[in-house]
């Protein structure tokens, strides 16, 4: 068990510290830093400065984007010096987009799927960036000093570790429930423990531009929705990277993709098979391709 000091001064307590081990601080607002100096006064080695103190941040006040300077501070260019805790991220993520229609007739409908829509625009720009492109390390238009995003400090790490693994993209809202393309239900639904597992990252296109991959509600294969993918596309290679993952693959194995077009295109599968973004991704060949004419969707 760990014991955390909330709103526990801007500085450490190292008499606090030291004496308990189990216990970590949450300091004011404003104290975001590195204290791996520190180490020694809190009788613990540096690396582990990292879970014993915390810099506040306070994001309610801050907005999606307004606390870059002190990410920074925590996650310097040339690597990661500082913890930090983010207040109540979610006052403006999502809060602000729904309060004024709980428990009114706009709870459901086309009002709260734009409140809903909203949500997710709202974390793209606070977990990713205002560009909504985790392959950058900040905003384009001022350079390192523009808002980084999560993303722009903190390596993304896989929560894809074994076999199976399976996705619908389902967000755990819905207005239908579909079962195999088959819509099963067309009243609202929500079920956090329906939710799937998103893509790593959202959304790192490369060659992308034009594409702009968004919550579809209105069709989907399980669940209640699909990722669409709408623009004019430029002939070639458009990569679209999705799953970070961490498997072990000893005696083969299989991949499907369900998706669904309205036009004549190709789709390719693509694996890594190094810890790299440009090395070890391999085409997967001799894929054995199916067309479900009611469903108009192609099996990879």
């Amino acid at each position: 068990m760990e014991i955390q000091w909330y709103n526990a001064s801007g500085y450490p307590n190292a008499e606090i510290l030291k004496t308990n081990i189990n216990t970590s601080q949450f300091l004011e607002y404003g104290s975001v830093g590195d204290y791996r100096s520190q180490a020694p006064d809190f009788n613990c080695n540096a690396r582990d400065v990292y879970k014993k103190v915390y810099g506040g941040i306070q994001t309610v006040y801050a907005g999606l984007c307004g606390f870059g300077m002190d990410l920074r501070k925590a996650f310097p260019k040339d690597g990661h010096v500082g913890s930090v805790d983010l207040f109540c991220p979610e006052e403006r993520i999502w809060k602000d987009n729904v309060k004024d229609y709980l428990g009114t007739p706009d709870a459901q409908g086309d009002v709260a799927y734009s409140a809903i829509k909203r949500t997710f625009e709202n974390e793209d720009i606070t977990w990713v960036n205002r560009s909504k492109n985790p392959s950058i390390e900040a905003d384009t238009e001022s350079g390192y000093k523009a808002w980084p995003g999560m993303s722009g400090c903190v390596l993304e790490r896989s929560a894809i570790t074994s076999l199976p693994f399976t996705t619908s993209f389902c967000v755990g809202v819905g207005k239908h429930r579909f079962v195999k393309g088959e819509k099963r239900n067309t009243q609202d639904w929500y079920h956090s423990g329906m939710q799937s597992v998103m893509p790593t990252w959202r959304w790192w296109i490369e060659n992308g531009n034009g594409i702009n991959p968004t919550i579809d509600w209105d069709v989907a294969y399980n669940g209640s929705n699909s990722i669409k993918i709408d623009a004019s596309l430029t002939q070639g290679d458009h990569l679209m990277r999705l799953y970070k993952t961490q498997i072990n693959i000893t005696d083969g194995g299989k991949l499907r993709l369900v998706y669904k077009t309205t036009s004549q295109n190709t789709v390719e599968v693509k694996l890594g098979t190094e810890s790299s973004v440009t090395e070890g991704l391999v085409t997967l060949n001799g894929v054995n391709t199916k067309t479900r004419r009611r469903m108009d969707n192609r099996r990879v």
